[in-house]
């Protein structure tokens, strides 16, 4: 169920400075070719019988199959398969995706999950900025500081920004003005995911690959994540799969 929240924020961007609340918030309740006997191929026509009819036939294209040359069967069998796969969703203007919130919320999987039905590509921030310097996040809060981190991730996002996709930075991204900005600016189609207090514990517990260390506390970021998003999704009693379907729904809507 998609219900509306506030004014709704441009389906193409990720609402307006000043549009705290903007957007909508969904709850969480509401033929193979194989060798045979006497050199056949399995699955095409090889004679008929002693009735004379065909003993076989590739499904959907019956006896004249084989009078075709063998570049125009293969192409037909790729355009049938083709067919048969279920289509990519495309979502017309919307290039890139931001999900925001906090640590547990999701942002990882569903982005993954959201990436998979779109056919682009999803973006972890935290595996960009430690590829690029060549160290695990927690030890850049360690050796370097978070000062340094953030500075890293602002210029991760930039370029993640540019490169388009889903993209789930960490909680933390909305603290920075740069990086406000730099959302706005793409504009992303941003989503908030959001969970109650002991949801999002139970998934940090049970996260061993979350290895961010605490952070000291710091401004409120529950405000930014709501001005920006044109879209809130509850996710406590929702799979990732759920979570992308949800998106994806409001995605192909038409703007209230």
């Amino acid at each position: 169920m998609i219900v509306a929240t506030g004014p709704s924020a441009p389906w193409t961007g990720s609402g307006r400075e000043g549009g705290k609340g903007a957007g909508l918030r969904i709850s969480s309740r509401g033929p193979e070719r194989s060798t045979g006997a006497a050199g056949s191929v399995k699955g095409v026509p090889s004679g008929r019988t002693s009735t004379g009819r065909s003993s076989s036939s590739v499904a959907g294209f019956g006896s004249e199959w084989l009078r075709q040359p063998a570049s125009a069967r293969t192409q037909r069998v790729a355009r049938k398969r083709r067919k048969s796969r279920p289509p990519r969703r495309r979502i017309p203007r919307v290039r890139t995706i931001v999900l925001l919130g906090p640590r547990g919320a999701g942002k990882s999987t569903v982005a993954r999950e959201l990436a998979r039905a779109l056919g682009v590509a999803a973006i972890d921030l935290d595996a960009r900025i430690a590829a690029r310097s060549g160290k695990p996040v927690e030890r850049i809060f360690a050796e370097d500081g978070e000062e340094r981190f953030r500075e890293l991730e602002s210029e991760a996002l930039e370029a993640a920004l540019r490169e388009g996709g889903v993209l789930a930075p960490g909680g933390g991204i909305v603290v920075r003005d740069r990086n406000r900005d730099a959302i706005r600016r793409s504009g992303a189609f941003v989503v908030h995911l959001v969970a109650r207090a002991e949801t999002l514990a139970r998934r940090i517990e049970r996260d061993r690959a979350n290895v961010r260390p605490p952070l000291a506390p710091g401004p409120p970021r529950e405000p930014h994540y709501r001005a920006l998003a044109a879209l809130t999704v509850e996710t406590d009693e929702l799979a990732p799969e759920a979570v992308s379907a949800r998106i994806l729904e409001a995605l192909e809507s038409p703007p209230p």
